[in-house]
């Protein structure tokens, strides 16, 4: 997996092995190591979704369609705690709840972009800080006609933003990578199956 250190952190690696000073070079492998602790492993994370996501119902983990006209759109992500059983043992995991889509009206080819905004309803569950991944807190999955484009990077530790470009009429399908940081490592947030995007 590629992991970005940031624009800061890279030009400090630049600057200091620059000067040539192994105490230099040990600070910034120190900022980019700490840079890379940061970010929680993404394959994981997904891997974590789908497992979650099998051990729990589907009415357990989506809400009904969300009607949002032909105007920008507001999503509330439900966030709690359930219990699960993992190889016998009850296990506490996160949950995020969200419309199983989200429907956009009067679908033009002259229609500007639509902002969606996605924002988790509590900043911690179980106690527990919660947030989107920094970079693909919104991952688009399948989207034949590209109307969904989602910002670069979190608003937020707890808000996400996006664009439909609301010109097509279709379906585009997403993923919300969302998780919590625990003793024993980050824990991704089980969610709805395939929610999507709907232009008609």
């Amino acid at each position: 997996m590629r992991t970005r250190i940031g624009l800061a952190a890279a030009i400090a690696v630049v600057l200091l092995e620059c000067l040539g000073s192994p105490e230099a070079r040990a600070q910034a492998a120190n900022t980019g190591a700490q840079a890379k602790a940061r970010q929680p492993d993404v394959k994981r994370l997904e891997a974590q979704i789908k497992q979650f996501n099998r051990l729990l119902p589907r009415q357990a983990r989506m809400l009904a369609e969300q009607p949002c006209g032909h105007r920008d759109c507001s999503v509330t992500i439900q966030m709690k705690e359930a219990t699960v059983s993992i190889d016998g043992k009850d296990v506490k995991i996160c949950v995020a709840v969200l419309p199983i889509s989200l429907k956009f009206d009067q679908t033009s080819s002259g229609n500007p972009p639509k902002t969606i905004t996605w924002t988790l309803s509590a900043s911690t569950v179980g106690g527990v800080p919660v947030e989107f991944l920094e970079k693909g807190g919104i991952t688009k999955i399948d989207d034949a006609k590209s109307q969904l484009n989602p910002d670069n990077s979190r608003t937020s530790t707890t808000k996400y933003g996006a664009k439909n470009m609301h010109n097509q009429t279709g379906e585009a399908s997403y993923l919300p990578v969302i998780f919590r940081r625990l003793d024993a490592g980050p824990q991704a947030c089980a969610t709805a199956d395939d929610p999507k995007i709907v232009n008609e």
